[in-house]
């Protein structure tokens, strides 16, 4: 069993018996961000129990999120996620999402502690437990080079643009993983190949070391380095037997 069997064996077991424990107490427990394949883990390990479930991100399209776990179905957000307004004037710098998630861990913070960056032109928007938030309000007033301020925000009302993308057709050998994502990057299938085994690739939120993966309608890839595609149509062959994939491309916000 590798690390992230154990990881994951480890969540699954912690939910189980926290939502024992709700569903006896009806004391609400909430978890730290979980990552898409850590919740949909955490969701199964829950449902055998007489306790609610709800997942919170602090925006609906919010990638990582906390589970909260009650027993009468009543939660507020507010109770378990901050949100802090990370802003500078772009005049004198910029901060981009790995900046600002490089100097809020530069700070002690744990990745679990916190979830979705939201960045825009003049400012971030990040998501966090509320006892870091009070913390980095007092403590970060730089990322990187750049001076930045910080305050809390309200989750109500929050006005967030949803993350962009860019959509493309694209021709591929077969829907194979390394074929498409040769025809995706432009790149050779044996770099691709070279990258799926060496851990670089993700399809739906899990690792995959498999090149010859067969991918469908909405498959989710992360690729390091590179950012993320989405499958979003699979069209047909070409008339060359081709297959014609339209995909959404993330779009990294600086």
């Amino acid at each position: 069993m590798n690390g992230e069997d154990k990881k994951q064996k480890f969540l699954v077991a912690e939910i189980e018996a926290r939502a024992q424990g709700v569903a006896r107490t009806g004391k609400p427990w909430a978890t730290r961000f979980l990552d898409p394949l850590q919740q949909n883990l955490a969701k199964n390990a829950a449902k055998g129990y007489d306790v609610h479930i709800a997942l919170e991100g602090g925006v609906p399209w919010a990638e990582r999120k906390i589970m909260v776990l009650t027993r009468q179905g009543e939660t507020d957000a507010s109770d378990y996620l901050a949100a802090l307004e990370i802003s500078w004037n772009s005049r004198f710098g910029s901060a981009g999402h790995r900046d600002i998630l490089g100097s809020l861990m530069g700070l002690g913070i744990v990745r679990e502690s916190l979830g979705d960056i939201a960045v825009e032109k003049e400012r971030a928007v990040v998501f966090m437990l509320p006892d870091m938030a009070k913390y980095v309000e007092g403590q970060l007033d730089r990322v990187g080079r750049t001076s930045v301020r910080v305050r809390a925000l309200s989750l109500d009302g929050l006005n967030l643009e949803e993350p962009a993308l860019d959509q493309q057709v694209i021709t591929a050998a077969s829907l194979r993983l390394d074929a498409l994502l040769s025809a995706a990057l432009k790149s050779s299938r044996s770099k691709i190949a070279a990258m799926i085994a060496s851990g670089q690739i993700k399809v739906n939120h899990e690792p995959v070391y498999r090149s010859d993966i067969r991918l469908t309608e909405d498959d989710l890839l992360s690729i390091r380095g590179w950012g993320r595609i989405r499958i979003h149509e699979v069209c047909g062959e070409t008339k060359k037997d081709r297959m014609r994939v339209v995909i959404d491309r993330y779009r990294k916000r600086e």
